[in-house]
């Protein structure tokens, strides 16, 4: 018997972009400035970076970015 995914009761929500967006909000938690997260992922804009932002709730966090070159954006 094979097992697969698609039979089990957890596999609707696992989704390969899910390791994408925390790779990218725990940089960003770590200190990672936003336009080299842009460079690692190959984004074109940073705009798509920025939506990874969502996901940083540190107030400290949130205060450099607000006071970074990104402030117009957040």
């Amino acid at each position: 018997m094979v097992n697969r995914c698609a039979d089990g009761p957890f596999c609707s929500r696992w989704f390969l972009h899910k390791f994408r967006h925390t790779y990218a909000t725990r940089h960003l938690q770590d200190g990672i400035d936003i336009r080299t997260l842009q460079q690692w992922m190959g984004h074109r804009d940073i705009a798509s970076t920025m939506i990874y932002l969502k996901g940083v709730r540190n107030s400290d966090i949130q205060a450099r970015l607000n006071k970074g070159s990104l402030a117009a954006f957040t």
